[in-house]
């Protein structure tokens, strides 16, 4: 009380005109946590801001708010522009909002266990603090709600939902934003959050969040701070700092609001080098049962899946990747036994079957991924795993695609990009596409289902530009590739090509049309496809796709014509693991009247159960076969 009256003078006044007692009841009562954040502002604007609320507000009452201090009358906290602080922090909600996708989207995969949600709730948990991790998506995964006019829907808890699932006591919120086509709807979450919890710091994270602070304070004027780059120490660090009466300003790695009302960086954070010191992600009080009963997820096969982290980071900066804006370039890989026992703990607690790498470049070092598969055969955990993310084929020659697929895995995906070297160079894609089709070669030889990714539509891309990407997948068709998929290239926040496009004027500037920009930007919608090369249009890139899957799959069942019934089976059975066998079984899910199994509309109405959308599902694709037959 001393220090702060000291630091403003008008507080001084006011406490010898009415009391000491009372000057202190009235402002304890109205703002608890003042005395405990006095210190965090002490520079000349700060004072000013103080003394000017002095003079307008009723009764010398002052509002104190982090980062900044503000002006403002005590009725108006539900539309103040920052937050006040809360001083102990012991209960902490983190949030991974609804998905969202297009009413049109082809395939039928919307979503998978949030990763970045479990880690934090880790390093959280392991500070000491209560933790309440609200995954919106796992917690109704049935539950579809349109987008009234937009040609959206959103897949999981609404708003309301999110809400009533916040401790009432929480004192800390953080909330997961990783893909730029949600951030319209997400920054509509995390306002309501904000006026719901008008007392609790509220920070940001995640890719697109990393990729575009100065835009999320735009959008979400309630907010302390973002978490720029890896987020574990960053959140820790805040909380701590918050509830020690530190200013965000003193934690490295974030983006605040200067008192000017500007955005300002603190020094950028350092990577974690030691990644097995990190706590394994931890999935207590996540709606984990949801995914595992119904096989969600980025598997090849629909069974109990959970994904993991081997490495963080990629030594690459591909142009059309935010990757470097997220991790940098520096690449770090677990211990192999850290990976194999936090396997071992997760078939054990929650019977999983089947394990996803999310690692961005998994297969860099063939003496780990060795030692990997060598340590999997010993324990003889009777599981399957696969690469659902592109991986580069260095290190994959016959003797590591053996081991691969000896130690469980079951496919990988390689991300040749382009069959252009004249793209590969204006992308920045370093792959040699001849020992790419070497390593495929040897992969179908051991045994693996292979998916390769193809891009078209880069800026400055050229029709001749396709035309040699149809020709290495006509390779690929011939080397026994067993799934191709050809996806229009769409530019992500941070990433070089997204701030080119900007600087040309081809990206709209911050604002609504922009957000359209981000709804839109999506790989896996047809309607909304956009081509961003300069040499042909929207109606060329669909084409050009749709074209170039039409091509690979008619090679390849012509080269192969036994693939046909295998393709036929898998749908009928509800196991697609190709990308065409996920589209027909979506086609085959509309024509049975559901949206996908066993789901139900915003309204709550459920269609069928699971098993009898199974059941349909079937029917209908025995027909297909008889009438293929």
């Amino acid at each position: 009380m001393r220090e702060f009256a000291q630091l403003c003078p008008r507080f001084a006044q006011f406490e010898s005109s009415v009391g000491s007692q009372i000057a202190q009841t009235q402002y304890l009562r109205e703002y608890p946590s003042i005395f405990g954040y006095a210190d965090t502002y002490k520079n000349a604007n700060c004072l000013r801001s103080a003394n000017s609320a002095m003079n307008d507000s009723p009764g010398g009452f002052l509002k104190i708010a982090l980062p900044v201090i503000q002006a403002g009358r005590i009725g108006e906290a539900a539309a103040t522009t920052t937050r006040e602080p809360v001083k102990r922090i012991q209960q902490v909600a983190l949030i991974r909002p609804a998905t969202v996708l297009p009413e049109t989207t082809y395939t039928t995969v919307v979503g998978a266990p949030s990763l970045a949600l479990a880690y934090l709730a880790a390093v959280v948990r392991k500070s000491g603090r209560l933790v309440t991790a609200i995954d919106a998506f796992g917690e109704a995964p049935d539950t579809f709600t349109p987008i009234e006019g937009s040609g959206l829907h959103v897949n999981g808890l609404d708003v309301q939902g999110i809400i009533d699932r916040i401790p009432e006591d929480v004192g800390f919120i953080g909330v997961s934003c990783m893909f730029s086509n949600e951030w319209p709807y997400h920054k509509g979450v995390i306002n309501a959050i904000a006026e719901r919890f008008p007392d609790v710091p509220i920070v940001l994270g995640g890719e697109h969040v990393s990729a575009d602070p100065d835009y999320c304070f735009a959008c979400c004027p309630g907010i302390v701070a973002c978490a720029i780059g890896e987020g574990e120490d960053t959140l820790v660090d805040l909380i701590d700092a918050l509830a020690a009466g530190r200013s965000p300003a003193s934690v490295d790695g974030v983006a605040i609001r200067s008192d000017e009302g500007s955005i300002h960086r603190t020094t950028k954070r350092a990577r974690r080098r030691i990644l097995s010191e990190l706590p394994w992600p931890d999935w207590r009080g996540m709606p984990i049962e949801n995914y595992l009963s119904r096989g969600i997820g980025h598997g090849v096969a629909r069974v109990r899946n959970l994904p993991l982290l081997a490495s963080r980071g990629c030594p690459f900066q591909c142009a059309f990747c935010s990757s470097p804006q997220m991790w940098g370039t520096r690449w770090d890989i677990r211990e192999v036994n850290d990976v194999v026992d936090e396997m071992k703990s997760l078939v054990k607690t929650y019977g999983v079957e089947s394990f996803s790498f999310y690692d961005l470049t998994a297969i860099i070092r063939k003496d780990w991924i060795l030692e990997f598969a060598r340590r999997l055969i010993e324990e003889r955990l009777e599981i399957t795993w696969n690469l659902p993310s592109g991986t580069r084929s260095e290190s994959l020659d016959e003797e590591v695609v053996r081991a691969l697929y000896a130690s469980g895995c079951r496919s990988l995906t390689y991300a040749p990009e382009s069959g252009s070297e004249r793209t590969l160079e204006r992308i920045k894609k370093r792959v040699r596409l001849d020992n790419l089709l070497d390593s495929m070669r040897a992969s179908v030889r051991a045994g693996l289902l292979q998916k390769a990714n193809i891009v078209v539509g880069f800026p400055g891309e050229r029709k001749r530009d396709v035309l040699a990407s149809y020709w290495y997948i006509l390779r690929m068709a011939a080397a026994g590739v067993r799934d191709v998929a050809v996806f229009p290239f769409v530019p992500y926040p941070g990433s070089a090509f997204h701030e080119e496009l900007c600087a040309a004027g081809r990206i709209p500037a911050r604002g609504e049309a922009y957000e359209r920009f981000l709804e839109n930007n999506v790989y896996n919608s047809f309607a909304g496809m956009h081509s961003w090369s300069e040499h042909f249009g929207d109606t060329a890139i669909r084409l050009f796709t749709t074209g170039g899957m039409a091509l690979f799959y008619s090679a390849q069942f012509l080269i192969r014509p036994w693939r046909v019934f295998g393709t036929m089976s898998r749908i009928a059975r509800g196991k697609p693991d190709t990308m065409l066998e996920r589209m027909l079984e979506g086609i085959v899910v509309r024509m049975s009247g559901v949206r996908t199994s066993g789901r139900k509309t915003a309204n709550g109405s459920v269609h069928s159960e699971h098993r009898n959308v199974a059941e349909k599902t079937q029917e209908t694709s025995d027909q297909l076969i008889n009438d293929a037959a």
